[in-house]
């Protein structure tokens, strides 16, 4: 017999014995099972459960990175794909099991974002135009140790990058990396 939550002047009404029958987990558990049902290992996981990470899922010749997020729902992220787990799950007489065939689809229609051994993303802060001005900078640094070198010719290189960086000619950058990346001019 159970009574309504809602409502308390409601119930109490009787119920099956079947119906008392639910599934019950957490979310410990859940990620253990995937671990289990897709034969992965858990990388990475937070404290409360909430993100899990798994080693990449290998289906065929396709490799996606796999991961669970518990929010309203399960998620599954399979590569650059979100699905619910629910849509992952085969359901059974008795018992419940991970669909092969259903993450192979989600897999297959996921975009590779890393691919290969080395997996990398390409860097947002080398542009060319960092690049460019990287150049005119060392460039302007070169030219002032080259005339600094010709006003001290018995400083050493480390001794003309302080001096470039106290003149106000360093462009910013400290005497170390200045004396980095230029070369010490050829004395005459």
């Amino acid at each position: 017999m159970t009574s309504c939550n809602i409502f308390s002047d409601r119930g109490p009404f009787e119920h099956d014995a079947n119906y008392l029958m639910r599934w019950m987990s957490s979310r410990e558990l859940v990620a253990r099972f995937v671990r289990r049902s897709c034969n992965l290992q858990i990388k990475d996981r937070d404290d409360q459960w909430r993100r899990i990470r798994y080693d990449a899922l290998a289906i065929g010749d396709v490799r996606r990175a796999f991961s669970l997020e518990f929010s309203d729902a399960t998620i599954a992220n399979i590569g650059s794909s979100s699905t619910p787990l629910l849509d992952l799950i085969e359901w059974r007489a008795n018992s419940i099991n991970i669909d092969r065939d259903a993450i192979g689809l989600a897999a297959a229609c996921s975009e590779d974002i890393q691919s290969g051994n080395k997996r990398t993303q390409p860097s947002t802060t080398v542009r060319e135009d960092n690049k460019l001005m990287n150049r005119i900078l060392y460039r302007r640094a070169q030219m002032a140790m080259d005339e600094f070198a010709v006003q001290h010719p018995r400083l050493t290189k480390e001794a003309l990058a302080r001096l470039i960086v106290k003149s106000g000619r360093g462009g910013g950058m400290a005497w170390a990396r200045l004396a980095r990346v230029t070369r010490m001019p050829q004395k005459k």
